[in-house]
């Protein structure tokens, strides 16, 4: 099982940080897992770069985020179709957000913690992913650096978009 954790205190209300993050429209511009693009890896720094294209996120059912919402991404290609269901498993507003995404490949939860504080909203996100399968796990672990600092990222975004 690999961990990646990223925080940020953003400059806003707690309920405009929560409303933000459970908006998916929203979150497309600021969440790559949300966004269609184009990666380029260099696998373990061997010189073999990979580029692929991750298309974006879309929730199977319109309505309000909630506890059962669902969401699906298919990637890969005609030959090797790879496809993952998000789920939204906890929806405590204003401070608690956790969805679960299964793929062929991995098990993924994101955890969104948000904690009010004087100077604004502290967010965290975790991202905790496990794996039977072995290159799966090899993936991960080549991958790991770049997946904390898209982590990093994306938060980072995030608080810019909502402090502007």
């Amino acid at each position: 099982m690999q961990r990646f954790q990223a925080q940020a205190v953003i400059n806003r209300p707690i309920d405009t940080v929560f409303a933000y993050i459970t908006d998916i429209e929203r979150l497309k511009q600021s969440m790559a897992v949300f966004r269609a693009e184009e990666y380029a890896l260099d696998l373990g720094g061997s010189g073999v770069s990979h580029t692929t294209l991750i298309p974006p996120v879309r929730q199977e059912k319109e309505g309000p985020l909630q506890v059962g919402t669902t969401f699906r991404q298919s990637n890969g290609s005609l030959d090797h179709p790879l496809e993952a269901t998000m789920e939204v498993i906890e929806f405590e507003p204003p401070d608690r957000l956790a969805l679960k995404t299964m793929s062929k490949l991995e098990t993924k939860y994101t955890r969104y913690v948000l904690e009010s504080l004087p100077e604004g909203t502290r967010l965290t996100q975790t991202i905790e992913t496990k794996s039977e399968n072995v290159f799966a796990n090899l993936f991960n672990l080549f991958s790991y650096n770049m997946a904390q600092q898209q982590l990093n990222q994306d938060l980072t975004d995030l608080k810019q978009q909502l402090e502007t």
